[in-house]
């Protein structure tokens, strides 16, 4: 293969794995109804009442413990218990929908 034609399908190549790997954030609001915990600090998912009625499980990654507002166990059985409202950033990966921030309101 001529070198311009190896470089055109490498940067083509490069193009379509960042345009795969490029997933768009979704969020959903509603309140708690289920906090999975292993610890006071270690949240594996969290099941959320959309306004539609609808639950969805999402798995909370080690992400969200890096944002502004770590999710803890008890903060978010707080806003459970309470009916607050929570907003979930996350993508959707083969494996479901994959929590990386939970925000109060």
């Amino acid at each position: 293969m001529p070198p311009r034609r190896a470089l055109a399908a490498g940067w083509l190549a490069l193009g379509l794995f960042l345009l795969s790997a490029c997933q768009p954030e979704l969020s959903a609001s509603g309140v708690l109804v289920s906090v999975e915990a292993t610890g006071l600090t270690d949240v594996q998912a969290v099941t959320l009442r959309t306004d539609d009625g609808q639950e969805r499980r999402f798995v909370v990654s080690g992400e969200a413990a890096r944002t502004g507002h770590p999710p803890s166990a008890g903060h978010l059985r707080l806003h459970m218990t309470q009916g607050d409202r929570v907003t979930i950033r996350y993508r959707e990966t083969r494996d479901g929908p994959l929590a990386h921030e939970v925000v109060d309101g």
